[in-house]
């Protein structure tokens, strides 16, 4: 606990509240944007569950995560907006093109083809 407060330069005056309030929920909020599913629990030893340090957690990333746009960190909830689909779905209310004497006949003349390829294809 004490290299904790060294290395985040914590004044000696702050008690374990004072970290929880003034340090661990400002860090949390800057850093869930960046560590997806960022949770600190503290770490409790001997009678009375005194406080001897804090165990930082977070779900790893999928390898082809791209956590960043222009410089900034996505956030959790831009991530799950991410994964949705944004196709459009497709418009019925459009009136169907009519088939005309000339999509007849070219529908003819591959469906000749298909079927003399077929029948090339059984000769060998």
């Amino acid at each position: 606990m004490q290299e904790f407060r060294n290395l985040l330069d914590i004044p000696k005056s702050y008690s374990v509240s004072d970290i929880d309030k003034k340090v661990m929920t400002p860090f949390k909020k800057e850093l869930a944007g960046i560590f997806y599913g960022l949770s600190i629990r503290k770490l409790r030893k001997g009678r009375g569950g005194k406080i001897v340090g804090y165990t930082f957690t977070w779900k790893s990333e999928r390898k082809n995560a791209n956590d960043f746009t222009n410089g900034q960190a996505l956030s959790n909830s831009t991530r799950k907006r991410q994964n949705k689909r944004n196709e459009p779905m497709p418009d019925y209310s459009k009136p169907k093109r009519e088939i005309t004497d000339a999509d007849r006949n070219k529908l003819a003349e591959q469906l000749e083809l298909l079927q003399a390829l077929g029948n090339h294809d059984k000769n060998k």
